[in-house]
């Protein structure tokens, strides 16, 4: 196949069937072994946290626009340990990012943080929809 074949085979693929780089958007295995792999104890947990999100990240939206930093800094702590239990490493990640912003004293790029978040939760709820907590479950195992 030549180089100009290649390129044309790679630009026709489509980016939502690649994987994306960096940590899954959801792994269960710490949960499921908390949970001793109780599906529907899981998805009350998982029901919660995405409620939970919602709260904080409205809550975030309202500390970055006010300055807010020492609020900002304790949502961002929660979000974080929330998300590392429920195994959202993607969101646990970018609330680590938006903490240590707060830390130093700043909330530069805290917008598009939250922004991120928002993005991220929405597809750790856009996972659990689409495949449900059996099958992600079955993955774990």
């Amino acid at each position: 196949m030549t180089s100009r074949a290649k390129a044309r085979s790679i630009a026709t693929v489509d980016p939502g069937d690649m994987p994306e780089p960096g940590p899954k958007i959801l792994d269960l295995t710490y949960l499921a072994e908390a949970a001793d792999g109780d599906p529907n104890f899981i998805d009350e947990i998982l029901g919660d946290y995405l409620l939970e999100m919602t709260k904080y990240l409205a809550d975030l939206e309202g500390q970055v626009q006010q300055v807010d930093l020492q609020p900002l800094l304790r949502s961002a702590h929660t979000i974080r340990g929330a998300s590392a239990n429920v195994g959202a490493a993607r969101v646990r990640e970018t609330a680590a990012k938006l903490e240590a912003q707060a830390k130093k004293g700043s909330i530069e790029g805290g917008e598009s943080l939250i922004a991120l978040l928002h993005q991220e939760v929405g597809r750790v709820k856009e996972l659990i929809e689409r495949e449900g907590v059996p099958a992600l479950l079955k993955a774990v195992s």
